[in-house]
């Protein structure tokens, strides 16, 4: 069953069963499910070399990157190595960054090389992103109850607050949108929205647990439309077939 399992067991039997199928496509490159998890293996390697299980939790890892083709490799990463994953917008203010670091007790933050100096600015140590792939996955047995992730509210009422979510919580919302949408191998999902914000465990998950493809974008509202026009383009280009977005974008 989904929810009977953890992420990473979940992802690991999507890439027995069909490792050359492209996993992650952007205008620029892709990916297949085969080089997708070898990435992940190479992160949670790095992470599991960093950081230590102390007092009884899982460390908690902040992921600060920009949405490209190393985006899930990174999420997928931190989840491989038994950590808690936690999504840092880097259009985010460095004070809010800075609280949340603090507030989630970040062990550790995944960067690409663009952000490796504001993740190093938070004071905690800094993971490249961008690490050799590897085959063998690190000999981690999280359970389905255990913590998978930490999202971060916007603040707009107050103190931004962290929602936690379980490996079991995140599997059965990935569910529950796969099958509404009826998402098959075949389907490619756009990532429109940050993916700091719970919407997007739809989108990757939906799409990286079902054999389908992950076309991630970097989208804010409020663009111009000649750059919404360029949007509607790359979508087309990239036979997108499940378009998820706030209604303002839509």
């Amino acid at each position: 069953r989904w929810t009977e399992a953890t992420v990473a067991e979940r992802f690991a039997t999507q890439v027995v069963q069909t490792p050359k199928a492209i996993a992650v496509r952007t205008p620029r490159s892709a990916r297949s499910y085969g080089a997708l998890d070898e990435q992940a293996n190479g992160i949670a390697h790095a992470l599991r070399a960093r950081v230590n299980k102390s007092d009884g939790y899982a460390p908690r890892v902040g992921l600060l990157c920009r949405q490209d083709l190393l985006l899930p490799a990174g999420m997928l990463g931190i989840l491989k190595a038994g950590c808690v994953w936690v999504p840092l917008d880097p259009s985010w203010p460095q004070a809010r960054l800075q609280a949340i670091a603090v507030d989630a007790g970040l062990t550790a933050i995944v960067a690409d090389y663009p952000h490796q100096s504001l993740a190093a600015s938070l004071n905690v140590a800094v993971v490249d992103l961008d690490v050799p792939a590897r085959l063998d996955a690190p000999d981690v047995t999280p359970n389905a109850d255990d913590l998978a992730c930490i999202i971060y509210t916007s603040g707009s009422t107050g103190k931004p607050k962290g929602v936690m979510q379980t490996h079991r919580g995140l599997l059965l919302q990935a569910m529950r949108y796969s099958q509404s949408l009826d998402i098959q191998a075949g389907d490619r999902l756009s990532l429109l929205s940050s993916y700091a914000y719970d919407a997007a465990i739809q989108d990757v998950f939906g799409a990286l647990l079902n054999g389908a493809t992950l076309c991630p974008l970097s989208v804010r509202d409020g663009e111009t439309l000649a750059e919404q026009t360029a949007l509607v383009k790359t979508l087309v280009d990239l036979s997108v077939t499940v378009v998820h977005a706030t209604p303002s974008l839509y």
